[in-house]
């Protein structure tokens, strides 16, 4: 976990869970009330370009799995916690903002934009620069929140060290064969990210420890598992290990590289670096030495671990409640 405060501002007060009758969300209204309110805070600084990148947001034309209900997750974890009504769309909006700027400005470190993705066509300086707008407008979301004093304060607070965790995490990707040092990477630029999303949903509507603190678990769980997902993704099409191409060593790659007492491990090793240096070619030859050591099973091993974890945070739930999570994970099951 991350600094003392941090772990503070996680465990609330009251640990009685919300009471109440179960009523179903209508996420069609929900997403109308974010995107409205995405909409009023771009038109508010008048700058084309943020229209632009926040367009992407709304028509939904990110990829992640289709249809997703990762995109409501604040207000999902605040259905979960016992709440009802728009009080949560504030911060959902945020949220939503927040995953556009991460983006982007992972987009311009990687130059690894969508075809369809504006940015991806502007100088690097100009895609920061609307990056940098987009967090700073998540900002005047959040401070549009109906809650208490408190409650505000402790969810701006706990989102901006959040924020802070985060780039230091994508700052510090693992660059040795040390599965410790990546997992520390993932938590820090992704499972810490959605855990705290998740969690600051249902502060708004209740003050129970573990109401709160389920849901952080179950956030940060999924988001290690969607990180996982994405490191096997990489073994795939045309743009397959470009992590490692950059001198990040990925899961896929350290579980291999541990295979020290398999017979093509030493081939494996040079092909790496030959492949890294640019020889293309090597692509296929370096997937067949991972499925002869079994990596992609492993991979798929860990990342069913953290969705049994993701799972067990939800047990304290009745199924109603917790059933739009679920799906968000049958969505990074397979």
């Amino acid at each position: 976990m991350a600094g003392s405060g941090y772990r503070e501002r996680l465990m609330r007060d009251d640990d009685v869970l919300p009471r109440g009758i179960f009523q179903p969300m209508d996420l069609h209204l929900t997403q109308e009330q974010a995107f409205s309110l995405i909409r009023d805070v771009v038109t508010e600084v008048e700058w084309p370009d943020l229209e632009g990148a926040t367009a992407q947001t709304i028509s939904g034309s990110l990829s992640e799995p289709s249809p997703s209900l990762l995109s409501f997750l604040p207000s999902l974890t605040y259905l979960a916690a016992g709440g009802e009504g728009p009080a949560a769309v504030p911060i959902t909006a945020s949220w939503l903002l927040y995953r556009l700027a991460a983006k982007v400005l992972d987009d311009v470190v990687d130059d690894d934009a969508a075809e369809d993705a504006p940015w991806g066509k502007w100088p690097k300086g100009r895609a920061m620069n609307v990056g940098i707008g987009l967090m700073f407008l998540a900002q005047s979301c959040l401070s549009r929140m109906q809650a208490s004093a408190v409650t505000q304060r402790e969810i701006q607070e706990t989102i901006s060290q959040t924020l802070a965790f985060m780039t230091r995490g994508q700052a510090q990707p693992p660059t040795q064969p040390n599965l410790e040092d990546y997992m520390r990477y993932i938590y820090l630029k992704s499972g810490v990210f959605l855990g705290t999303f998740a969690w600051a949903g249902a502060c708004i509507h209740t003050r129970s420890r573990r109401v709160t603190r389920a849901l952080f678990d179950f956030g940060s769980a999924l988001g290690t598992l969607i990180q996982i997902n994405d490191d096997l993704t990489d073994l795939v099409g045309p743009k397959a290990l470009t992590d490692w191409s950059s001198g990040i060593y990925t899961l896929p790659v350290i579980y291999a590289l541990g295979h020290v007492e398999h017979p093509k491990h030493p081939q494996l090793s040079k092909s790496l670096e030959a492949y890294r240096a640019g020889e293309s070619t090597l692509l296929r030859d370096i997937l067949e030495i991972f499925d002869d050591m079994g990596v992609p099973t492993q991979c798929v091993q860990l990342a069913q671990l953290y969705l049994r974890e993701a799972e067990h945070a939800l047990h304290i739930f009745s199924g109603a409640q917790v059933e739009p999570l679920q799906q968000v994970l049958s969505e990074y099951s397979a």
